[in-house]
């Protein structure tokens, strides 16, 4: 897709706001269902540190972190995140 469709810097500019601007953590106490948080031990986009403080904000919440891993392990990673998935919702 970056190939094919490459991100304009109007684009980074938009996300940029957007990212500066909302913010739900708040809301996550709200959140009463059994969820599950996948992070990445490198990722640079999404930090653990944020992860960590959705996970203590919701109640029933399950946090994994995948080791030496960056922000696109659902891509690299793929088979050992759906094992989580599985076992997550197994369980």
């Amino acid at each position: 897709m970056d190939v094919e469709n490459p991100l304009t810097i109007n684009d980074l500019e938009n996300e940029a706001y957007d990212l500066k601007s909302f913010n739900t953590l708040d809301r996550l106490t709200e959140i009463k269902t059994f969820t599950l948080l996948i992070a990445a031990s490198h990722d640079r986009i999404l930090p653990n540190s944020q992860m960590k403080e959705m996970h203590e904000k919701i109640s029933n919440s399950t946090l994994k972190i995948l080791q030496k891993a960056g922000h696109y392990s659902t891509t690299s990673r793929a088979p050992e995140i759906v094992k989580l998935i599985l076992d997550f919702l197994t369980n």
